[in-house]
């Protein structure tokens, strides 16, 4: 049975529920194993991490992720332009432009299909001159599964304009009944990515090796370049949450702020602000879609297959 409902989708796989909303934001907003919730809403982040002021769960950041270093850019023979009171832009405690754009109009549409699967859709007019000039649609496809969720994007150009792919998510992660101190945070090899202090990539890398260790006190907001298959946990006695780069994110950023008990674990088909110098990006071209996939394992802790990250 197919549903298109403004409410959003609701989805059912075993011990797991998730509820898909579309709107100016496509937001995963909730998701819960055995009723407890594994994800903290917008209302409960500190202002500045709530993705458009209001959002959290699990949120996906269109046309592009994080931080844009500049009001203007020019890729691909285009003008990038965020004007002054640009609608649907929101802007870190520096004033810079983040989390891309909400979507206008009706923005996206979601749609369920059976018990466990969801369909969103945007179209992107993208006029030159505007915040991201580059014609293209989306479609994402939200897979719940017995043991976890898959998110995967699909962007088309809709003109000769090739179109960067600089999307990504932001899981808000939590693990119930377990004080934030003993979270166990696995990370993979990864480069770390320094950063100037308004949070914009300088240029730098410095290798970290895998771990695996109690979070502690630690706090993080910061950008790793991981590749593609890469692989982050975050466990407790009872459970893992394991955050897979299946496909299309070879960066992650991780945020982990003091003031809430919270870890976000975050794909990115991009670097912060890679719209203005232009590396490492991944393009849509007419004819050829690009897609980007990631994977939560929802899992419990010692089960069959449990492993750690690396």
């Amino acid at each position: 049975m197919t549903t298109t409902t403004p409410a959003g989708a609701a989805l059912r796989c075993g011990a797991l529920t998730a509820l898909v909303r579309g709107g100016p934001v496509l937001e995963i907003a909730s998701l819960t194993d055995r009723g407890e919730e594994l994800l903290v809403p917008g209302a409960e982040l500190p202002a500045a991490a709530a993705v458009h002021g209001a959002h959290g769960g699990i949120t996906f950041l269109h046309p592009w992720a994080n931080r844009l270093g500049s009001d203007t850019y020019a890729l691909a023979g285009r003008q990038g332009v965020v004007a002054p009171g640009e609608p649907g832009i929101t802007r870190d405690d520096g004033g810079l432009a983040i989390h891309g754009v909400t979507a206008a109009g009706t923005g996206w549409t979601v749609t369920r299909e059976g018990d466990a699967l969801a369909r969103a859709h945007l179209a992107h007019e993208g006029a030159d001159g505007t915040p991201f000039p580059f014609p293209h649609e989306v479609d994402v496809q939200i897979a719940l599964a017995a043991d976890g969720l898959t998110a995967t994007a699909r962007i088309t150009a809709t003109t000769a304009q090739p179109v960067p792919v600089v999307v990504g998510w932001h899981p808000y992660l939590r693990l119930p009944g377990t004080p934030r101190a003993d979270w166990r945070l696995g990370a993979p090899p990864r480069d770390r990515l320094t950063a100037t202090p308004d949070g914009l990539p300088d240029g730098g890398e410095r290798a970290e090796p895998a771990e695996d260790a109690p979070l502690g006190d630690r706090t993080f907001d910061d950008g790793y370049r991981t590749g593609e298959g890469a692989a982050w946990t975050l466990a407790h006695d009872r459970r893992t949450l394991r955050v897979r780069m299946a496909g299309g994110y070879p960066v992650s950023q991780l945020f982990a702020p003091d003031e809430v008990d919270v870890v976000s674990i975050e794909p990115m088909a991009a670097a912060t602000d890679a719209l203005r110098d232009g590396r490492g990006l991944a393009w849509a071209r007419c004819g050829e879609p690009a897609v980007v996939t990631f994977a939560l394992d929802v899992e419990p802790r010692g089960a069959p297959g449990y492993r750690l990250p690396g």
